[in-house]
């Protein structure tokens, strides 16, 4: 919890902030000189309030639109698996879009806005591709720093989840091809614009 959080919950200065800071009421962890990270358990105990109970979310994703079904199958599957295991489930999110894709998934992102803001406890999903296809370990990491929980419920890849990266790889590789092949023209018309300036261009006369 940032120090601007935890002004507006005890409704108090910086101040303040930093006499609770000598006096052991707070212990924050120091990111740098100028940044703490609060603890928002202690913040809330100082008004009298427990910590606030963090949310349990699921997350599924499929690449394409035709695998809608798949989709809702998937989040069937985690819901269940939740229940079973004692989770009350608050939220669930789900993306038709790559896992290649961060930026453009908008429930994706409303994961990282819950991890960020403190709201999020524990994120359910089926397998790590479908969180990310790369760098789930970063993404774990960052959210345990935040204190949320990842589960992946299953480690067995699905032979469709496979096809699925294939389908992710050539339309990276695709996509960079064609940059390639716009900049190679870009780059052969200024050649050519060079050399017709050159040629309008009259020669010096002794």
């Amino acid at each position: 919890m940032k120090a601007s959080e935890v002004k507006n919950i005890l409704h108090v200065t910086q101040k303040t902030i930093n006499s609770y800071i000598k006096t052991g009421k707070l212990h924050p962890i120091v990111i740098n000189s100028r940044h703490y990270e609060y603890d928002e358990e202690e913040v809330y105990s100082l008004i009298g309030k427990g910590k606030t109970e963090r949310l349990t979310v699921t997350y599924a994703r499929v690449s394409l639109r035709k695998q809608k079904n798949d989709l809702q199958t998937q989040q069937e599957r985690i819901y269940n698996w939740a229940v079973n295991n004692g989770y009350k489930v608050d939220m669930q999110l789900q993306d038709i879009k790559s896992g290649m894709c961060f930026t453009e998934r908008k429930d994706f992102q409303k994961l990282l806005s819950l991890a960020a803001t403190g709201q999020l406890g524990t994120l359910i999903v089926e397998n790590r591709d479908r969180l990310c296809r790369f760098g789930f370990e970063m993404i774990e990491e960052m959210f345990r720093k935040l204190g949320a929980k990842i589960i992946v419920i299953s480690n067995v890849e699905d032979k469709s989840y496979e096809k699925e990266l294939t389908d992710d790889l050539i339309s990276i590789i695709h996509y960079y091809s064609m940059k390639s092949y716009s900049m190679r023209r870009r780059l052969h018309k200024a050649e050519l614009a060079l050399s017709s300036d050159a040629e309008d261009t009259p020669g010096s006369k002794c």
